[in-house]
């Protein structure tokens, strides 16, 4: 990449620590080998039956976060709801996991969450209650 446009800022994907307990988390090594600048940390939430489990994301993600070199400046959290299925979370509970993506420092939010089934018309309620939101933020 550095090849073909040196200016072009590399981001890398982190996992929960449980995930990388067999080759440590050497962030320091892994972002400084890619010329990372941009992390995105990883962690599941896909559904919202068990309503506390965004706590367990949000702690795992801001470890993660906290744990980049210092050369990363640009940390972005993926909102998803994989496998991919007409949205599995409730508009509420979105809002509180973007919520406590920005308390905790990230610069961003992923929106990893637009399906073939219902294209971007079918988002629309929830994007507008982000918009609603958003100052709060």
């Amino acid at each position: 990449m550095r090849q073909v446009n040196p200016a072009l800022r590399l981001g890398f994907m982190t996992q929960h620590q449980g995930w990388s307990t067999y080759n440590g988390m050497d962030f320091d090594a892994w972002f400084g080998a890619l010329g990372a600048v941009k992390g995105r940390p990883g962690e599941g939430f896909y559904f919202d039956t068990v309503p506390d489990d965004v706590l367990n994301k949000a702690l795992s993600t801001s470890r993660q976060a906290c744990e980049y070199p210092d050369t990363v400046n640009d940390v972005q959290y993926e909102l998803e709801n994989f496998p991919y299925h007409n949205w599995q979370k409730s508009d509420r509970i979105v809002l509180a996991e973007m919520g406590m993506t920005f308390a905790q420092g990230m610069n961003g939010v992923l929106l990893n969450n637009c399906h073939m089934q219902l294209g971007f018309d079918g988002q629309g309620p929830l994007y507008d209650a982000m918009r609603a939101v958003k100052s709060n933020w």
